[in-house]
């Protein structure tokens, strides 16, 4: 729908002596409102607020989550789900 953010991929950090409870929590979305930005949002841990990234292209907000993956691996493992555009 045009002008409504989109999911692009969405990540939850589990530690590994919890399996069931994520502690992080991070979302790509691409803002489809014209502004051609990509977001980045981060929930850590998973039931704090929100902290939001802005990026001018896909790959520097692409960037970002690989930095913030490669940081969760130092805690746990990431299950990362990559959504297709609709």
């Amino acid at each position: 729908m045009p002008g409504q953010p989109q999911l692009r991929e969405s990540a939850l950090l589990y530690r590994p002596d919890d399996p069931d409870v994520p502690v992080t929590m991070v979302r790509l979305e691409q803002q489809t409102d014209g502004a051609g930005l990509w977001v980045v949002l981060l929930n850590s841990p998973a039931a704090a607020p929100t902290r939001r990234s802005e990026h001018p292209d896909e790959q520097s907000a692409r960037n970002e989550l690989e930095r913030l993956y490669a940081e969760g691996r130092q805690y746990g493992q990431w299950k990362i789900r990559a959504v297709d555009p609709y």
